[in-house]
């Protein structure tokens, strides 16, 4: 089974992990705030405290190919797009990442085009 990996646990993020590992999948949850790392790990397969912008750290994680990661923070365009990067030269293939304007959504779409 693949795995979900979630960064950012915002209330949409909180919220995602929730819902998938009801469902039933295997759910990452990733957040540099302790707090909410805390009140997640008991809705999630496992909640790591990390900050998702270190690719030394996302790749200690395991992230691999086959996993979805999404990115589920959008306020940040620098933090979101950096991680995006990482993950692209990680090779994972299914990267999702919430967009809050056109203009990000553009250089999302840049960062994950394939050469």
């Amino acid at each position: 089974m693949r795995r979900v990996v979630v960064i950012g646990l915002g209330i949409f993020g909180f919220n995602l992990v929730k819902d998938l590992y009801e469902k039933g999948l295997e759910v990452v949850a990733i957040d540099k705030s302790k707090d909410i790392v805390q009140k997640i790990k008991d809705f999630s397969t496992k909640a790591i405290l990390a900050d998702g912008t270190d690719k030394d750290v996302m790749e200690s994680i395991g992230i691999q190919e086959d996993d979805v990661v999404i990115i589920s923070f959008g306020e940040d365009l620098a933090a979101s797009t950096l991680i995006t990067l990482h993950l692209k030269e990680m090779k994972v293939k299914q990267i999702i990442v919430k967009a809050p304007n056109e203009d990000h959504k553009h250089v999302l779409e840049k960062v994950g085009q394939r050469k």
